[in-house]
């Protein structure tokens, strides 16, 4: 492994740390276990952006600094590409679409399953 390598691994893993001090610090109490985990892993993806723009940089001005061919930069810039995008997209989905439904469905008073998932989408579709 290289030392970039590792020093993405630390971070990451300082990341996840950091976004489950969160949770645990401004979680309630009757909180369920699904709506935690995509919270955690919302907040995991929202702060790993802030490791990934650093890396982007270093990478393009390593590889132009060393004479590394376009097309190797251009592979690097697609990757890179591919990962803010996809979780700009995921991170869109949960905050917007699944973390609000997950939140009104544990909050509606409906007796069946059935009736509270109808009811939060309901809900969420009129927001």
């Amino acid at each position: 492994m290289s030392t970039e390598q590792i020093v993405l691994l630390i971070e990451l893993f300082l990341i996840l740390l950091f976004s489950f001090l969160l949770y645990f610090f401004y979680i309630k109490k009757n909180t369920s276990i699904l709506v935690g985990i995509l919270t955690i892993f919302l907040w995991f993806l929202n702060f790993s952006l802030v490791v990934l723009l650093p890396f982007d940089i270093y990478f393009n001005k390593k590889g132009k600094a060393l004479g590394v061919g376009d097309d190797v930069i251009e592979a690097n810039n697609k990757i890179l590409r591919i990962c803010y995008a996809s979780s700009y997209w995921t991170i869109f989905g949960l905050s917007w679409v699944c973390l609000p439904i997950f939140k009104e469905y544990e909050n509606r008073g409906e007796f069946t399953k059935k009736d509270k998932l109808k009811g939060s989408i309901k809900s969420n579709l009129m927001f």
